[in-house]
């Protein structure tokens, strides 16, 4: 298997889904920002949906059950490729929408300070935020087979299956949390 096509292969789906979180925050923001509302803030039966969502894919992650997903690896099947992974993407952003909205207020208080008097350098912020934002997303993407092989880690190590399962108990805990404030 050529690494250097499995590389390429991974930037490509990992900048489809990059570009999906960046459009459904963008979305997100936009909407409720338009409704009058805090920006992220999907209201009360919002949060309870998130939170379920959280909780589900958090169990899946802990391999309690499965959730069926297309997979990049089995090409032409529905779902697959970039446009799935763009698909994911945009779910992804609008469940970490309003976590995202968190971390940006500031930002985006300095950018709306500055946007009237210095309209490139507000633009540049924020361009730069979204850059950061999904920048992390693109090299974890496209470098995990990479540093999966360096550190041997696969279904059969365990190491992995461990990994996953803390990552769904810390994903439930997030959703069960967000589900009492919901309530």
């Amino acid at each position: 298997k050529d690494p250097e096509a499995s590389t390429k292969k991974a930037f490509r789906i990992s900048a489809a889904f990059a570009g999906g979180v960046f459009l459904a925050v963008a979305a997100l923001g936009a909407v409720t920002l338009g409704a009058g509302r805090i920006a992220g803030d999907t209201g009360r039966t919002g949060g309870i949906i998130l939170s379920v969502l959280m909780i589900l894919f958090g169990l899946n992650l802990m391999e309690v059950f499965t959730i069926p997903a297309p997979s990049a690896s089995k090409p032409g099947r529905a779902g697959s490729g970039p446009a799935g992974a763009f698909l994911y993407g945009l779910v992804f952003g609008a469940a970490a929408g309003p976590c995202t909205f968190a971390f940006i207020a500031p930002l985006l208080g300095a950018v709306l300070a500055a946007q009237a008097s210095r309209p490139a350098f507000a633009a540049g912020m924020m361009g730069a935020f979204a850059a950061g934002h999904c920048g992390v997303i693109l090299l974890a993407g496209t470098f995990s087979g990479t540093v999966c092989r360096l550190l041997k880690w696969n279904e059969k190590s365990g190491r992995l299956t461990v990994l996953r399962r803390i990552a769904g108990a810390l994903v439930i805990l997030a959703g069960i949390y967000l589900l009492r404030k919901a309530l």
